[in-house]
């Protein structure tokens, strides 16, 4: 999932009993998608329902949501002393998920798809 499509999350989106997230709003004007997630994640998100807003994570603006992952992010940076670790992006994370599904599973039409790709141009990027 994209940061922006997850910033757009409502939970309309998720069904609890079936451990599903549907992503019916894609960034790139993709088909929605669909992911069974584990029971951790799903007790996480049940924990953030106390909110009364219809967006999983509240209303921020997608830079909002942006600016708080690069302060975090530089706070660890400096308290584990890795500069490195300010290099991490949002979009990082996506080409670590694209990577292990592919190291997984050995398919790149797997790994296209839960990306929401249409094609398998971009396999490369994600180390695949």
């Amino acid at each position: 999932m994209r940061a922006g499509e997850a910033v757009r999350l409502e939970w309309t989106d998720i069904d609890f009993e079936r451990r599903i997230i549907t992503l019916n709003k894609p960034e790139k004007r993709g088909n929605p998608r669909i992911w069974r997630v584990s029971n951790e994640l799903m007790a996480m998100l049940k924990n953030l329902l106390r909110d009364n807003s219809p967006k999983v994570f509240g209303n921020p603006a997608y830079n909002a949501f942006k600016q708080v992952f690069q302060r975090t992010r530089k706070r660890l940076a400096y308290t584990l002393q890795n500069p490195r670790l300010e290099k991490i992006t949002l979009h990082t994370f996506r080409h670590w998920k694209a990577t292990m599904l592919y190291h997984q599973a050995k398919d790149p039409f797997y790994v296209k798809q839960f990306l929401g790709h249409k094609t398998l141009k971009h396999r490369n990027l994600h180390n695949c």
